[in-house]
């Protein structure tokens, strides 16, 4: 089916956070699976919100503890959003996630990335969780066209057999010391 990932009224953002456990998320099919990503409409100013105040950014965060790597395959992650609301549909803080036959369609806005991996996404817990580490395997990126598709900072990465299409400045970025391998 179609899972709608929203904030509800008076959220500033739309996440799902896995802290220190590795989980395993896999679908029937990118087809029959998909997880849409659509950040509400903003309620009206009033005296106690301030207009603007509310974070622009959804993800699904994910610190993942030692062990067996945390698994999120056969799915489709769509977005839904503006081209003001930035959209990462991973966030990768720690720990080794393993991402393998998803569809990542950004459906044309420019504030669409795929894959962040870094662990000052962690901030002060950073320490917490074993360094971030993302395994990527047959996966189609559309329409990703923010910094980067997949981007890597202080963290390691590896992408096979993948498909980039219709991408913004960069598929695959390495930066701040990232070690990443791309294969096919």
């Amino acid at each position: 089916g179609v899972y709608t990932v929203s904030a509800g009224e008076g959220k500033g953002f739309s996440s799902f956070y896995v802290f220190g456990k590795n989980l395993s998320l896999i679908g029937c099919s990118t087809k029959d699976c998909i997880l849409l990503y659509k950040k509400e409409p903003e309620p009206e100013p009033s005296a106690s919100v301030q207009p603007g105040s509310a974070p622009k950014l959804e993800t699904f965060l994910i610190c993942a503890g030692a062990g067996d790597p945390t698994l999120i395959k056969r799915l489709t992650f769509r977005n839904d959003n503006s081209s003001s609301v930035k959209t990462k549909f991973f966030g990768v803080g720690g720990g080794h996630v393993q991402i393998e036959d998803c569809l990542f369609d950004g459906v044309m806005s420019s504030e669409v990335d795929a894959v962040y991996a870094n662990s000052a996404i962690c901030g002060s817990l950073a320490h917490s969780y074993p360094p971030p580490r993302v395994s990527i395997r047959f996966c189609i990126f559309d329409h990703c066209q923010s910094y980067g598709t997949a981007t890597f900072s202080r963290s390691c990465g590896s992408l096979s057999s993948s498909y980039f299409i219709n991408c913004g400045r960069s598929a695959v970025t390495a930066m701040d010391a990232a070690k990443v391998s791309v294969l096919n």
